[in-house]
């Protein structure tokens, strides 16, 4: 079944309108709509200004990137770029480095465990942790949080590069 000329120049009008967002964010939205007496949804996203990766810089390191896991935490990743730049001094907590940061964030996903060089945002800081290695926590190999956090991206390179440091003041920001 198609629809006529004039609902689908409707349907376009309203998209066009509702994708200017003025802070060009990525926007999620549905459009529900009826014709002959079937409802019909469409589910869209807009804007898709948000980036695939977010970088690390420290004057001792130089720049590193960190590819964000956008299908896994895309909430997550969304509040930490829109809150970009920030510095963040990190502490070393066995093969992990966190540090507070300025982004409040709900549960999305979250877990313990983690991969080697992945990157997390700890609910109960709120901080960011990069983990490059068993921590106290750990019950295995894995690198393992104290307790939940949403794991939002890897380190992309040798994560262990992060070993050398006790304390470390990065600075987190976009390639925008």
């Amino acid at each position: 079944m198609s629809l006529p000329m004039g609902k689908i120049s409707m349907a376009r009008e309203m998209l066009r309108e509702m994708s200017t967002p003025s802070d060009e964010r990525c926007i999620l939205t549905s459009i529900q709509f009826k014709y002959n007496c079937e409802v019909f949804s469409i589910g869209l996203m807009f804007g898709g200004s948000t980036m695939d990766h977010i970088f690390i810089e420290a004057k001792k390191l130089g720049k590193i990137k960190i590819k964000l896991y956008l299908d896994k935490a895309p909430k997550t990743c969304q509040k930490i770029e829109a809150a970009l730049p920030f510095d963040v001094n990190l502490t070393k907590w066995g093969d992990e480095l966190y540090g507070d940061i300025p982004v409040e964030i709900e549960p999305e996903s979250p877990q313990e465990e983690c991969e080697v060089g992945e990157v997390a945002y700890w609910l109960d800081g709120p901080a960011f942790c990069i983990l490059f290695g068993r921590t106290p926590a750990s019950k295995g190999k894995k690198p393992r949080l104290i307790s939940p956090g949403n794991i939002f991206g890897k380190v992309e390179g040798d994560p262990s590069i992060f070993k050398q440091f006790d304390r470390l003041k990065i600075r987190l920001f976009s390639a925008k």
